[in-house]
């Protein structure tokens, strides 16, 4: 094999590669490819895709409605790593999101090659206060607990919860980027203090943070996204250090408060939308020092530095006029937005462009002159400037763009010059005062609506113009002006003359438009209406005639004849005191002129850099001197003077006249511009100046290397020791810098640790290596290593096994004592950790019997089990007395565990996410099971509490999916709630008729208190749609029902007073409830997703509806809400709740209480809090402000209470129960709440009450008990019927005689069939004794039962119900299939199939029924010449029959498909097909399938180059299919395999090839091209070939060149690429600074990519050249 163009790495760096790169064998596994898929997982809460080829899961839903979101790990086998951007959208439910070790992208489409977190994946997510992130996880990571998404190193934060508590931040050091919309509606956030590692805050990352008020930000930022602090509404406070390069568009939009704001000196670009509609920003104060950016005069406005751009004039700035300075020629976009303070700005000539929107809403603006050289004005450049009446607009308009004077309703007319040819849309819409506009003849193109919405406008123009057109055109006023205008008068000025020319004013009978077209600059004369143009025209010009043009473009001639004059200007010279000055000192400049010059003429400019910074006149000594004195303080370097505009006595003006002096700049600071090689020591060591460059930097900014500096404190360098002072000295002034730098103990580069100074002893803070075998060490530095801290292991996966020596006496703590101290974060995240070994000789902590499970000393306590330990099973020794907190959590290789008999308590969370243990031992003795101990356990099935069991605490066994009964026994005292929440399977709680604390009802596995007084939890699959709560129950515990999806109905006694939140929660089907009397408030989220909740009764007693009782109630349509309500808080997701009935009780309703329902109409009284909401919402409202009218008041004697009188109040409509005196009324049944009833004293006289309706409206009614009825017997009645039995369809007579007199109106009859009611209606009266009523029965069948019922005798006594049963016969008449079956085409020898199918019945009085119990006569077996079956239906003794048509085919090979491709797809020419591995499968017309072996191959020999398939073929029955195999055919190869890299350099190293110097962002494509072989060339990413030819190579993909057998395999390394993206950028840096500063090195191909500037080491000038090219600053690495 020939290579060309190979270079090798220095001996040297091959020995550093020998130590750093770790041989991996790549087993390369060829699997079955199968399709992707989707579907939604067993337990209802995700839907999700499944990529087979990537072998991963991507969860794109989340269709639950839990509080607490648990992402799974796995589905079908899969692991789970990415969630789509709209998987958690709108979850307003969720308040707490676990995200799994697996997880490797949030808010994506699939998983690319980098990993990353869109904050929109939590949008809608209001409620959101936790994302907790598995310790496990390689990309992400919370703080310590915080619930906020960082990245895995805690350089990043990805997201903060939106209802995260939190009013004030620090953000955590090593933070270097807050993220797109990280903390965006964080609405509690009012203070945030940021770290000083930060460099970039990303765009939105603050955004609509409405409470924040104080922003701190420290020097190292460098950038401030679009939109970063945007609609901080609150936000008064914030500084922007002198690291910041960026300021985006958008920063800093809508915040209100913002008054003021510095810019420092590292400033270089800033939008001019940044400070967007921050209305009371006074100024915008920029650092003297700044390079790109100035104020003038410290005026607080905003512009570039070179005085060319005014970017930013502050909204808020006091004054109503501004004159914008001389040299300005550009005014930025949106730069005077919405300045209302202003009413005039003078804009110099010098100004050539005027941004969009540059004065838009100026709203108090009167008058504007655009000044000459402007030839556009831009897009809604004045729009929304109310007041503004008068506009001057230039001859050298060209162009007017859309809406640039819109909504300017102060305007009444304007011209438009005589250069315009162009005017856009809308220009003048909605200047609904504008009267007259000039229009020349110039226009030639006019765009839609100019005049929108101007109702009075006229346009003046000439007759034919596109103006005069465009008029037509849309019906706009038009006034004609043809007529040419005159020419008064033409003067001449000698004593204005300049440079040998004559001032010439031309005069008109009418306003004029300059002379643009002789290239003299035309000027109006002042104060003659335009009819006067002056311009100066050279003395010798004789008889040259100028065209003159009115305003619409109408011409004259006028004739010029200038005669000669003295035109010699005067000449000056300049003289200064010296030619160099310190700064500070004050230059005397002389102007010396040649004749003498007019008083006031003279002119100075002092200008540096070309830019004018002052200008002044000079003062006179004589006719032909004057005299200026400069202070040289303002500016240094080189200075130059300016002598003009100095006029004879003749008029004439002289040439400018120049002189250059200098002055001396003073040191202004240094600067450390590269870094030394060196920054990270040992104790001891002296400060090491190799590599580092030091900058002086002057007062004007020029700069240059210094290398006689002095380090003040660079020797035997100490812990603790952060900087080192380097020290400048030059014209007697010194200036300081400090050059950071790491001064550590030399302990292999394996721990961190800290010195506990007061105990003399060693903690090891952080393990640094990367070793799979730790050893701790006893001692450091002659002091006992005697603890190891928190977290000291968090996340080491590289760790497989840990020694402890015999000195330590805390793990997990930084402190000891007399007992062992442990803390189970210390090796959170070791997912490779299988053994930890305890020495022998420890005094604190032990092994048992080396079984790498850390115990205390005696063995009573069992502290961790390292979960990747391989065990199924595992036995806890004897003696064991506790399983401490987290002991097992998340050893999901554990199916089976054994506890010991002297098991005492199970810590919190002790076998949490075990999700593989399915069956644990507890022997008697176990007294205390504590909080979460069995969570997320989700294949425990069988679990036995002991008898000793005393308490089980909170979330103990939540999500035990697979548990299905749980026994309690006798001694339990305390079972805390959502002990059994997400137990989905459990059907039954059973308690031991022994326990003194709680019990059944009845044996039916319900969960109460042993008092019966609280109902703790109803099991979510106990079997049984209806419920009774007990009638001893007073509370329904919190949970208690929630997500019991079996359930329709619960019935809850009178007894229950108080409902704890989340009581009936996510119960689906849940349909109807009525909240007993005596209930006050409706805690949060009761009902919260009861999706099939139709009806709910609610008290008078209710007082408060509190949060999201009705959250998601999406069956719920009506609701009355009772009389003595207050509060509402929440009815969001009630999509069809249609009508809710409000009393004026109500006063508070919170904001977003009916979203969703857009249907709803709300019934209330007129002023009501309900009626001003739905105002304010645009919700219907039905106004009902009439009060109700009472029709009856009825006496009755109390048949129980001696004493006391019922009394029945009826009114014509609904009305409240009567609350305020102390009675107990209650609604009359079946009366529609128009009746209530209570008992009152027989001795009342003339009390009055007062009635309201549902809405509050009232009525007073008076109550008189004496001397009412004594008659207490009620009447009785006789039902007849003329006969007992009917045929449909006749009608049956019904008589009720009554044993005395009946009042009017009162007897009710109802008619039921099968206990549903058809009849309930007053009967007809016959006389006082008797009733009748006429029943048709044409609709009826079956049993009817007669309930005569209501009837009230004079007294007042109602009678009991009485019932009489008749029959009415009906007769079949025929059976349809009313809907055909799913399947009506079969292949012969099929059986019908009827499902999907629907036969109704059809009987003589038209009813109807479905019936199921029909019969299939002939649809076996079936065959070809079938085309129906027949379907009979028996009732009666009576058969009907009908028939369903079906097709039947005969059975054939439909296909064939090639379902595993051969084992070799690639040939050389001459070669034959091979078969070997290929799977053929045939498809017949039935659907079913399957392989077959004896097809052929049609022309598999002798295969040819370019043949790209070989043809399958296989027969059946006469029937032939073909497919065809893809396959690859190539000339044969008779040469040697070569290779030429041309710019790349191929690297050897042991074992491993290396193929470097590839540039970065490097396509496919482009490698390629600079590869020159004979082979073919491929590159695979994780073992998948890259195609794409625009698609980046990155560091780490492999490279093979292959020809016939021969094959060339390299690795790819990108220069600069460490993360293996194919770009070199920040991300890089970071990972480069990391490896320098050991905190994570770089190894094999990312160590060779590292090394950019190929010095055989990664340093800071590896870093320092990549933010060059980052920059732009360098085009090559």
């Amino acid at each position: 094999m020939k290579i060309k163009g190979q270079k090798k790495l220095s001996i040297s760096m091959v020995v550093i590669m020998l130590l750093l790169i770790i041989i991996t064998a790549e087993i390369i596994v060829n699997t079955e490819t199968k399709a992707d898929y989707s579907g939604t997982t067993s337990d209802n809460l995700f839907e999700y895709t499944v990529n087979t080829d990537r072998k991963y899961v991507l969860i794109t839903k989340y269709i639950g409605s839990q509080q607490r979101v648990i992402i799974p790990s796995t589905i079908d086998d899969y692991p789970v790593k990415a969630i789509t951007t709209t998987a958690l959208k709108n979850c307003t439910t969720a308040e707490y999101i676990y995200i799994p070790s697996t997880i490797v992208e949030i808010g994506s489409s699939g998983i690319g090659d980098k990993y990353k977190v869109e904050a929109d994946a939590f949008s809608g997510c209001n409620n959101l206060n936790t994302v907790e992130i598995d310790s496990n996880n390689q990309y992400y990571a919370n703080n310590n607990g915080d619930g906020i998404i960082y990245n895995k190193a805690k350089t990043k934060i990805y997201y903060c919860p939106n209802a995260k508590e939190i009013s004030s931040l620090t953000i955590a050091d090593g933070v270097t980027t807050i993220c797109t919309s990280a903390f965006a509606k964080c609405k509690t956030l009012n203070e945030l203090v940021m770290p000083e590692s930060l460099i970039s805050i990303n765009n939105n990352a603050f955004r609509n943070c409405e409470n924040l008020l104080k922003v701190t930000l420290k020097n190292g930022i460098k950038n401030i996204g679009h939109g970063a602090f945007g609609w901080c509404e609150k936000l008064t406070q914030i500084n922007i250090p002198n690291t910041v390069e960026t300021i985006d568009d958008y920063a800093f939009e809508e915040c209100h408060e913002l008054t003021n704001i510095n810019i420092p000196s590292s400033v270089t670009s800033i939008s001019t939308s940044t400070f967007h509609n921050c209305h009371k920003l006074i100024s915008i104060n920029v650092s003297s020092e700044n390079n790109s950016y100035t104020n003038y005069n410290d005026d607080g406005i905003l512009y570039d530095k070179n005085m060319k751009t005014i970017v930013r004039y502050p909204q808020a700035k006091a004054g109503t006029k501004y004159t914008i300075p001389d040299n300005i020629t550009e005014i930025a976009d949106n730069a005077f937005w919405r300045c209302s303070n202003l009413t005039q700005v003078t804009i110099p000539n010098t100004v050539t462009t005027i941004g969009e929107s540059a004065f838009h809403y100026c709203e108090n603006l009167t008058q504007i002159t655009i000044p000459y050289n402007v030839t556009k004005l831009q897009r809604s450049t004045f729009g929304g400037c109310t007041n503004l009446s008068k506009v001057n607009l230039p001859d050298s308009i060209i162009a007017i763009d859309s809406m640039t004077f819109s909504d300017c309703t102060s305007l009444t007319e304007i011209e438009i010059p005589g250069s315009t040819t162009s005017m856009e849309n809308t220009i003048f819409s909605d200047c609904t005062n504008l009267k007259r506009v000039i229009i020349p003849d110039s226009v030639t193109s006019m765009g839609y609506n100019i005049f929108h919405n101007d109702t009075n406008i006229k346009i003046v123009t000439k007759s034919n113009s596109t103006a005069h057109q465009y008029a037509t055109s849309n019906s706009i006023a038009v006034e004609l002006d043809n007529t040419s205008p005159t020419i008064q008068s033409i003067t001449y000025s000698t004593k204005e003359t300049t440079n040998g020319s004559v001032k010439v004013t031309i005069t008109a009978n009418e306003p004029l438009q300059r002379i643009v077209s002789d290239n003299r600059t035309w000027e109006y004369v002042p104060n003659t209406e335009k009819k006067s143009i002056t311009a100066q025209i050279s003395s010798n010009t004789t008889n040259e005639a100028l065209t003159i043009k009115d305003l619409v473009g109408n011409t004259a001639t006028a004739t010029i004849n200038v005669n000669n004059i003295d035109t010699t200007p005067p000449v000056g010279t300049v003289t200064m005191d010296k030619d160099s000055y310190k700064s500070g000192e004050t230059a005397t400049i002389t102007a010396v002129f040649n004749e003498p010059v007019q008083d006031g003429t003279p002119q100075i400019v002092i200008a540096r850099n070309n830019f004018r910074y002052e200008i002044k006149k000079m003062t006179k000594q004589n006719n032909y001197t004057y005299v200026y004195y400069h202070d040289t303080a303002k500016l240094e370097g080189d200075q130059r003077v300016e002598i003009s505009e100095a006029c004879d006595l003749a008029g004439n003006v002289m040439e400018t006249v120049s002189k250059n002096f200098y002055v001396r700049p003073t040191l202004k600071r240094i600067d450390v511009t590269t870094q030394p090689n060196k920054n990270t020591y040992t104790v001891g060591e002296n400060f090491d100046t190799t590599g580092m460059k030091i900058t002086a930097v002057y007062g004007d900014n020029t700069s240059k290397e210094v290398t006689d500096y002095t380090v003040v404190d660079g020797t035997n360098l100490q812990l603790g020791k952060t900087c080192v002072i380097i020290s400048y000295t030059d014209g007697g002034i010194t200036k300081t810098v400090l050059v950071f730098i790491s001064v550590v103990e030399n302990i292999d580069n394996l721990f961190e640790y800290k010195v506990i100074s007061d105990g003399g002893y060693i903690s090891i803070t952080k393990y640094i290596g990367n070793k799979q075998n730790v050893t701790i060490p006893s001692m450091i530095n002659n002091y006992p290593v005697k603890t190891i801290a928190q977290l000291a292991f968090k996340d080491c996966t590289t760790v497989k096994y840990i020694y402890i020596p015999s000195s330590i006496e805390g793990i997990g703590t930084d402190e000891i004592g007399d007992t062992a101290k442990y803390e189970s974060s210390v090796f959170v995240g070791c997912s490779n950790l299988n053994t930890v070994e305890i020495d022998p000789n420890n005094q604190y902590y032990n092994n048992n019997n080396e079984d790498g499970v850390i115990y205390d000393k005696n063995k009573t306590k069992l502290y961790y089990y390292p979960t990747a330990k391989t065990d199924s099973s595992f036995t806890i020794i004897d003696g064991v007395t506790s399983i401490e907190y987290r002991a097992f959590a998340n050893c999901t290789n554990i199916n089976t565990i054994v506890a010991p008999k002297g098991l005492v308590t199970i810590g919190v969370e002790a076998f949490l996410n075990c999700t593989n243990l399915s069956k644990i031992t507890l022997n008697e003795g176990v007294k205390t099971i504590e909080a979460n101990a069995f969570g997320l356990c989700e294949s425990l099935e069988e679990l036995k509490l002991p008898s000793t069991v005393e308490t089980i605490g909170l979330t103990a066994f939540q999500g035990c999916v697979e548990l299905t009964k749980i026994d309690i026994p006798s001694n339990t005292t305390s079972i805390e709630s959502s002990a059994f929440s997400r137990c989905l399977k459990l059907a039954s709680i059973n308690v031991d008729s022994a326990n003194n604390s709680y019990t059944n009802y009845n044996n039916d596995g319900v969960l109460y208190t042993k008092d019966m007084t609280t109902i703790v939890r109803y099991p979510q699959a106990k079997v049984g749609t209806e419920y009774t709560i007990s009638n001893n129950t007073t509370k329904i515990d919190y949970q208690a029902f929630e997500q019991c999806n079996n359930l329709t109905t619960v019935e809850i006694p009178d007894t229950v007073t108080f409902i704890d939140a989340f009581a009936f929660a996510r119960s689906k089907n849940l349909q109807q409830i009525t909240i007993p009397e005596g209930i006050t408030e409706l805690s949060y989220f009761i009902f919260s997703e009861c999706s099939s909740l139709k009806e709910v009764n609610l008290p008078d007693t209710l007082k408060e509806i509190s949060r999201s009782t009705f959250d998601g109630c999406t069956s719920l349509e009506e609701i009355v809400i009772p009389g003595n309500v207050t509060k509402i808080d929440d009815f969001t997701g009630c999509t069809n709740l249609n009508k809710i009935i409000i009393p004026d009780s109500v006063t508070d309703i919170t904001s977003g209480s009916f979203a969703g329902a857009d249907n709803l109409t709300i019934v209330t009284k007129s002023n009501s809090t309900a009626h001003q909401f739905a105002t304010n919402k645009n919700i219907n409202v039905e106004l009902d402000d009439i009060s109700p009218t009472i029709e009856s008041i009825v006496y009755s004697p109390d048949e129980i209470t001696s004493g006391s009188v019922k009394v029945t109040i009826t009114a014509n409509e609904p009305i409240q129960d009567i609350v305020s005196d102390g009675r107990d009324w209650e609604y009359v049944p079946n009366t529609n709440r128009k009746s209530i009833m209570a008992k009152m004293q027989n001795n009342i006289a003339n009390e009055e009450l007062t009635i309201k309706d549902l809405v509050g409206n009232k009525t007073t009614v008076t109550v008189n008990t004496k001397d009412t009825d004594t008659d207490t017997t009620p009447p009785t009645v006789t039902i007849t019927t003329d006969k007992e039995k009917y045929n449909s369809g006749e009608t049956v007579v019904i008589t009720a005689t009554f044993n005395e007199p009946i009042e009017d109106g009162t007897p009710t009859i109802s008619i039921l069939q099968n206990n549903v009611t058809k009849v309930s209606e007053k009967m007809s009266k016959q006389n006082e004794y008797t009733y009748t009523y006429s029943y048709n029965t044409t609709t009826a069948s079956g049993e009817q039962k007669i309930i005569i019922s209501e009837a009230c005798d004079l007294a007042g006594n109602v009678m009991e119900s009485k019932e009489k049963s008749i029959y009415i016969t009906t007769i079949l008449t025929k059976i349809e299939v009313t809907t055909q079956p799913s399947k009506t085409t079969y292949i012969e020898g099929q059986n019908f199939d009827k499902t999907g199918m629907k036969v109704t019945a059809t009987y003589n009085n038209g009813t109807t029924k479905e019936v199921t119990n029909y019969t299939i006569t002939d649809g076996n077996n079936l065959t070809v010449e079938k085309t129906s079956v027949t379907v009979g239906y028996t009732e009666d003794g009576i058969t009907k029959t009908t028939t369903v048509p079906i097709t039947v085919n005969k059975k054939s090979l439909s296909k064939i498909d090639v379902t595993t491709q051969p084992s070799k797809t690639t040939y050389i020419e001459g070669q034959n097909f091979d078969k070997a591995g290929m799977k053929v499968t045939a498809t017949y017309s039935d659907g079913t399938s399957k392989e077959v072996t004896n097809y052929t191959i049609t022309d598999g020999n002798n295969l040819t180059v370019g043949k790209t398939s070989v043809t399958v073929s296989y027969t059946e029955d006469g029937i032939t299919k073909t497919t065809t195999v893809q396959i690859t055919v190539t000339a044969k190869q008779t040469d040697k395999l070569t290779v030429e890299f041309n710019q790349y350099n191929e690297v050897d190293n042991n074992d491993r090839k290396y193929l470097c110097n590839i540039s970065p962002e490097t396509t496919l494509e482009k490698m390629k091209e600079n590869i020159t072989t004979n082979g073919t060339i491929k590159v695979y990413s994780n073992n998948k070939e890259i195609t794409g030819s625009k698609d980046l190579v990155t560091t780490s993909m492999k490279l093979e060149i292959s020809l016939d057998d021969e094959k060339l395999e390299l690795t790819i390394v990108v220069k600069g690429d460490t993360n293996g993206d194919g770009k070199s950028d920040l991300y890089d840096i970071l990972e480069i600074n990391k490896h320098r500063l050991n905190k994570a090195l770089l190894t094999n191909e990312r160590l060779l990519a590292g090394d950019v500037d190929n010095n055989n080491k990664v340093d800071i000038d590896d870093i320092l050249r990549i933010n060059k090219f980052r920059l732009g600053k360098i085009n090559v690495l």
